[in-house]
């Protein structure tokens, strides 16, 4: 079971759908509120929106396999995907466009190449045929979330400090430029 999701303009719904159409090892979902059409012949891929965080866990849940499917970009498009899969205990498998790699490694996320929808199914295929390998590297992402401090709380922390820093900094300034005015 496969579901990818995500609503930004960066998401490569043709490769996804083209991976994995008309392929009886796989069942998939695409979750998106952007309108993409399923191709006729792919009776094995549902693309429906989720609405809420009950349908959207519900979709994490059902999933063995998160995948980011993207287009390249120069911003860390997926990222809030793939830290909510890995948080689920789900193994992912993103595009490699960069950016996302600085989150995770390859050994914790598996990264295909732009627009391959034959390595995206081997991939995904792969990760199923290895569950002992597939524990390990979710195991691995979510050491790496914990290790990064990847949470909300974290983020928050950062935040927090790098307000501090600019205060501190605009608070410098002030002083330097009183005594220059003196």
């Amino acid at each position: 079971r496969v579901a990818a999701i995500g609503n930004d303009r960066d998401r490569d719904w043709q490769t996804f759908m083209a991976a994995f159409e008309n392929d009886s090892r796989f069942s998939a979902r695409l979750a998106t509120q952007r309108k993409v059409t399923r191709p006729d012949r792919a009776d094995n891929i549902v693309v429906a929106p989720v609405s809420g965080l009950a349908e959207q866990r519900a979709l994490y849940e059902w999933a063995d396999v998160i995948v980011v499917p993207l287009h390249p970009n120069h911003h860390a498009s997926g990222i809030t995907v793939l830290l909510e899969a890995v948080m689920a205990g789900k193994a992912v498998v993103a595009t490699g466009i960069g950016g996302l790699s600085d989150y995770f490694s390859d050994d914790a996320v598996s990264y295909v190449p732009v627009h391959d929808a034959q390595r995206l199914r081997e991939t995904v295929a792969a990760l199923g045929a290895d569950p002992e390998g597939t524990t390990a590297r979710i195991r691995r992402a979510q050491q790496e979330l914990v290790s990064k401090d990847l949470t909300t709380r974290g983020f928050a922390r950062q935040h927090v400090m790098l307000t501090q820093q600019m205060l501190r900094q605009a608070q410098s300034n002030e002083r330097e430029e009183s005594l220059a005015r003196a």
